[in-house]
């Protein structure tokens, strides 16, 4: 049985989290939130990455190695620079980039492949890539707004207009200099599919066996479950016992007005 769960946190036509399915791939794509106001047909950074990093592997062999799954999908991404003449503008400002993350299971090699915060439980084991810059700006806005309501803002304030996220604006653009650095270069490196050419350490190759089932999702999960039910029940409980997301889960960014969570979410379960 396999259990497939798509949500975006305003809207589906918001949605920079993507699944795709073939006879050889399972994947979850998540793109990032975008740091800029760059626009292509209206899609965002997150969703053209998203978009791109689909039709890359659609279009891999059913025998790929990781990282020749990995090189064509940077090479996707690199190409729509290339096309839309902006090579330039990228490589100079990185926070323009189309940027995502992703978790693929090969159904020929029996792996998970892993780039970027993407989240993968294989049996009972989770694994998780989460970056030390996340961490470390989750905290700050946690410290922020913690500050904000000893001073008297309520908590539905914060959430109708989070200061703490306009505190960290600034330092969100500046991470992407961080971007596939390798991580002898900075504690705050990090890896993401972004046409540019990864790190050594950038793809995590998990085998997996038969007989196991296999949960791949976005960071939209705070906690993953080998169920779509459980894993939905521990995101809902947590929203609503902490919808600013500083205390028991600590975010960059809350649970806002109008949405249904602090982020995209996208979820694949199944047996191997």
């Amino acid at each position: 049985m396999m259990e497939v769960f798509l949500k975006g946190k305003v809207s589906e036509a918001a949605n920079e989290d993507r699944i795709v399915i073939t006879p050889y791939y399972i994947g979850v794509i998540d793109g990032a939130t975008s740091k800029s106001d760059f626009r292509q047909d209206g899609l965002t950074t997150g969703q053209w990455a998203g978009r791109l990093v689909e039709e890359a592997v659609k279009e891999l062999p059913p025998h790929a190695a990781g990282t020749e799954a990995t090189a064509a999908i940077t090479d996707r991404i690199a190409r729509f620079y290339t096309d839309h003449g902006l090579m330039d503008s990228v490589r100079e400002h990185p926070e323009r980039r189309l940027t995502a993350s992703a978790v693929l299971y090969s159904r020929w090699r029996q792996e998970v492949w892993q780039v970027g915060d993407c989240q993968c439980l294989i049996g009972h084991r989770l694994f998780t890539r989460n970056k030390r810059i996340d961490q470390l700006l989750a905290e700050v806005r946690a410290a922020y707004l913690e500050a904000k309501l000893l001073q008297g803002c309520t908590e539905e304030e914060l959430l109708a207009d989070d200061p703490g996220r306009a505190v960290l604006r600034p330092f969100l653009v500046e991470q992407s200099r961080f971007q596939n650095l390798p991580t002898s270069a900075s504690p705050y490196a990090f890896a993401v599919f972004d046409g540019f050419p990864l790190p050594p350490d950038a793809l995590q190759v998990l085998p997996v066996t038969k007989g196991e089932r296999v949960v791949l999702a976005s960071d939209g999960y705070p906690r993953l479950f080998p169920t779509l039910a459980a894993t939905e029940a521990w995101l809902a409980e947590q929203l609503q016992k902490d919808p600013l997301c500083i205390r028991s889960y600590q975010s960059t960014k809350g649970m806002y007005k109008g949405q249904c969570s602090f982020d995209d979410r996208a979820y694949v379960s199944f047996r191997i």
